[in-house]
């Protein structure tokens, strides 16, 4: 966990208040509201503080810049008209990437066990927020169900996404779905091809000490019956061919 920054964790705790702030802000009326107001602009102040942590000047000045526009876009007027919300999508998602970005120190194919949790929390995530958002979804585990075969892109058509939050849900799943399940395959192969690598390279060494060994012991024996080495072959050494010998005479 110490692998990541301060500024990586605090964008990361900004994503979370972000999201939930998006759809409340959404679907919410009257002091649901006022509350996704109030949670998008602490998520905000984090962003800020994660631009004063960042040490790249670049960075800094990005998420600085991101900060400001997500305090911009949430007094705009009009929760539910969708050109209103599409720039609150947006910072939202340019954050995600953000944050994406910054935990490829953990997303990578030798943390297979990693990959698993990672998925794993996004597929609930998903499905509680089907279940949240879609009124067609009456339980928890149908907006699991509704989750993985949107991310898996198998699509059976039991359940679908019916309204426009539970949509622009899914286009995130489908998403997350297809990074996951390629990073997990990929994951699987390099385990199976480097424990056939590990294999090779260790009977390889065993056979090299055993070479030694053997080497060891026929000069401990040349040594102890007082035989000289044989000489060095020059020319194999080399690659030379050897002098023909002298023509015989008549």
């Amino acid at each position: 966990m110490q692998e990541l920054p301060r500024s990586a964790w605090l964008r990361l705790l900004a994503l979370a208040l972000f999201i939930p702030a998006f759809y409340a802000l959404w679907a919410g009326e009257g002091l649901l509201e006022r509350f996704a107001v109030g949670l998008w602009l602490v998520a905000a102040a984090l962003l800020l503080g994660a631009s004063r942590s960042e040490h790249r000047a670049g960075q800094r000045w990005f998420d600085a810049a991101l900060a400001v526009a997500a305090c911009v876009t949430v007094l705009l007027p009009g929760v539910h008209q969708w050109p209103v919300w599409l720039p609150r999508l947006a910072v939202a998602t340019v954050l995600a990437v953000r944050v994406v970005l910054d935990a490829r120190v953990f997303l990578r194919r030798d943390r297979l066990w990693m990959l698993l949790v990672a998925a794993a929390a996004c597929w609930a995530l998903g499905g509680v927020g089907f279940y949240w958002l879609d009124p067609r979804v009456h339980s928890v585990a149908d907006g699991l169900w509704l989750a993985f075969t949107t991310g898996a892109t198998v699509g059976y058509g039991d359940l679908i996404p019916t309204v426009g939050t539970s949509r622009i849900l899914a286009l995130f799943v489908v998403l997350v779905g297809y990074t996951f399940l390629s990073l997990i395959t990929a994951a699987m192969v390099t385990a199976l091809l480097g424990r056939e690598e590990r294999m090779q390279m260790h009977a390889l060494h065993r056979d090299i000490a055993a070479l030694h060994a053997e080497i060891r012991a026929l000069r401990q024996s040349l040594q102890s019956s007082g035989a000289a080495p044989p000489p060095p072959d020059t020319h194999a050494r080399t690659h030379a061919p050897a002098p023909a010998p002298p023509p015989a005479g008549p």
